[in-house]
Formats: C-alpha cells, sequence, structure tokens
C-alpha cells in the first residue's frame, strides 16, 4: 500500500512501460542551441507505400516517436532489453519540415532499433554532435547576433540551379560554417560575428594603431560542394538523403565570365553583417559541380 499526500491508501494493480525506439534533438547550426518548437516531424518505412508516423513533443523538447510499424516488439513490456538483444534491424527515411521557413527540409534514412540508447545523434555517438543539425533557410530572418554569407548558385555545366549543394564557410579562428542550398540553389549562411581579435592589422596612423570598429573586416573562404548527378528523392518523398548531400565533391568556381575559376571564394565580413556571393557580371555565382565533364 501507497498512502497519497492527503492520507489516503492505493495500490498499484498494473504499470505499463513502454520504449520509445527513435528520439530526436535537432540543433539549430546558426544560434548552436536546440529547437524544440515549430517543426512537423515524421517518420515511415523506407519500402515504398510504408505508414507516416507523426513525431509527438516531449516535455524536455525532443521529438520521440512510437507504434512505428514493426517497433511493437521493443515498445511494450515483457520482452527481453532491446538493446542487449535488439531484433533485426529495418530502415526508416525521418522527414523534418518547419512550417516557420526557419531551417530547410530535411530527410535522413534511421537503421531501427539504434545499438545505444538515448536519441539519435545523425552519426556515430562518438561524433559529438549535439543532435540532428538543422540548416537555415534562405527565407529566415537574419538574428542581429549572427553574419549571413548568401547566394544563388547555378551550375553551368548542366544548365541549372545547383540544388541541395554544400557550402561551407571558413572564417578567422580555424571555424567553419557548414550549410545547403535549397531546391532553386539559395542558400543563407548563417553565423556568429567572429572574435575581433582575429580582424585585421591595425590601420598606421590612426589613434592608437587600431583601426575604427565598424571599419574592420574579417576574411572569409568559401568553398563548395556539388555533384553533377542529380539527387533522386528518397521513396515516398520529395526529399534527398541528407547523408548524401553532405558528401558530395569539391565543385570549381566561376569568379567571372570570363572562364576564370577557382576552388574556393575569398572574401570580407564587415560589420553590416552580410556577403552576398556573385560572379562577376551575373547575378548568380556560377559553379561547375565535382565530376562534370571539361
Amino acid at each position: 500500500m501507497t498512502l497519497l499526500e492527503d492520507g489516503r491508501a492505493y495500490r498499484l494493480l498494473e504499470s505499463l512501460e513502454v520504449f520509445c525506439p527513435l528520439g530526436l534533438r535537432f540543433w539549430d547550426t546558426a544560434l548552436d542551441r536546440p529547437v524544440s518548437d515549430g517543426l512537423r516531424v515524421s517518420a515511415r518505412p523506407a519500402q515504398r507505400n510504408g505508414r507516416r508516423v507523426a513525431a509527438f513533443r516531449t516535455g524536455s523538447g525532443l521529438y520521440a516517436f512510437q507504434n512505428l510499424p514493426g517497433m511493437r516488439p521493443i515498445e511494450r513490456p515483457g520482452i527481453a532489453d532491446p538493446i542487449a538483444s535488439p531484433p533485426p534491424t529495418r530502415p526508416f527515411i525521418v522527414e523534418v519540415v518547419d512550417p516557420r521557413r526557419r531551417f530547410l527540409p530535411a530527410a535522413l534514412v534511421v537503421d531501427l532499433p539504434l545499438p545505444y540508447r538515448g536519441i539519435f545523434l545523425a552519426g556515430d555517438p562518438a561524433s559529438g554532435l549535439p543532435g540532428f543539425l538543422l540548416f537555415s533557410a534562405p527565407s529566415r530572418r537574419r538574428d542581429p547576433r549572427l553574419a549571413v554569407v548568401r547566394g544563388e548558385l547555378y551550375d553551368t555545366v548542366q544548365d541549372r540551379p545547383a540544388a541541395w549543394a554544400r557550402i561551407d564557410v571558413e572564417v578567422p579562428g580555424g571555424l567553419t560554417h557548414t550549410t545547403v542550398a535549397d531546391q532553386d540553389g539559395r542558400f543563407a549562411a548563417l553565423f556568429p560575428y567572429p572574435e575581433l581579435e582575429t580582424t585585421l592589422p591595425p590601420l598606421s596612423g590612426s589613434p592608437g594603431g587600431d583601426a575604427p570598429l565598424f571599419d574592420r573586416t574579417w576574411p572569409l573562404q568559401v568553398r563548395i560542394q556539388a555533384d553533377a548527378t542529380p539527387f533522386d528523392p528518397l521513396p515516398g518523398g520529395s526529399l534527398p538523403d541528407l547523408a548524401r548531400v553532405l558528401l558530395q565533391s569539391p565543385a570549381e568556381i566561376d569568379l567571372d565570365l570570363g572562364g576564370t575559376t577557382a576552388d574556393v571564394w575569398l572574401d570580407e565580413l564587415s560589420f553590416d553583417g552580410e556577403v552576398v556571393l556573385r560572379t562577376a557580371g551575373d547575378s548568380r555565382l556560377l559553379i561547375r559541380p565535382g565530376g562534370s565533364s571539361p
């Protein structure tokens, strides 16, 4: 018998323990913090026509799943430990969409059940990733604390927008901020301003030898990864596999319309906080994907 605070007694007749086979923490790569609301998350078996299941949001801001097809044996009590003696794995496709248009939609294949307890980290738990990374959409409003590098990528070899290309922006201090272009080749890499100690050298002749604060700039190096082969969407959806998107080949960047190319774009970030990348003579940044024919 157990007593309640008001002195009444009760006897526990039955308890039910339910194991969630998949839980995700989504992570904002721009602000480096979890995204705990406003997302629409679903999972379905990787086989075509599999039943789609919506995630529910927990009190701690995680997104979790129950009643996934084929996962009932590990969700219900009275079975062996699902980690110590797991059933055969089966692939599921997880999709996340942000109706608020802060983040790009994403899809990834996950094998369930996971070989470890805890949330899914989109890779090896030893990698140190804080969660499932979400990349900023071009439509996202810039937070005043963040700088942004924008652009519209165009594949000059295939004569089409460079959909789902990967963009890496390296800032002083060895930090690299990654984002992904949308299906139209547009991208926005948002990231915190670099430390002031990494600015350009002092201006000669200025009082105290220091450049005025708002005249200081930071050097940027931008690299593009894009494959010549277009992405096929994962079964039953319209999005490519994010794991493949992040593993594309280095692309060449057209610096001008005269055929001058480079594998890295050099630019400077000033205190206005916004850099727009364009090939000289064009409103877009023209690229030649890796693996393209000469």
